[in-house]
């Protein structure tokens, strides 16, 4: 099912110690999301795969509402932004 509301693609900087991020954009199901990092001083983009980088909570969402991305290998190191976005 499509999500009509508009949404923005989502940036945090890591930091060393946090390892969960907020999804302020609505979704229905897990598979609409995709994250990558980005190393801040090269630019390199690395796409992150969902159940072995990243989990998310909750997975379906009915109606579409927010959630919140987990990294499961530990906290996003500084110097890496992690970017968080939606596919329909």
């Amino acid at each position: 099912m499509t999500i009509l509301t508009d949404y923005v693609p989502i940036s945090y900087a890591g930091n060393n110690v946090t390892n969960s991020f907020a999804i302020t954009f609505d979704y229905q199901e897990s598979s609409q999301i995709v994250a990558n990092t980005e190393v801040v001083a090269t630019g390199v983009i690395t796409p992150l795969v969902y159940g072995t980088d990243f989990t998310i909570t909750p997975t379906v969402n009915s109606p579409a509402s927010f959630g919140t991305l987990t990294l499961l290998l530990g906290a996003l190191p500084s110097g890496t932004n992690i970017l968080i976005t939606r596919v329909t």
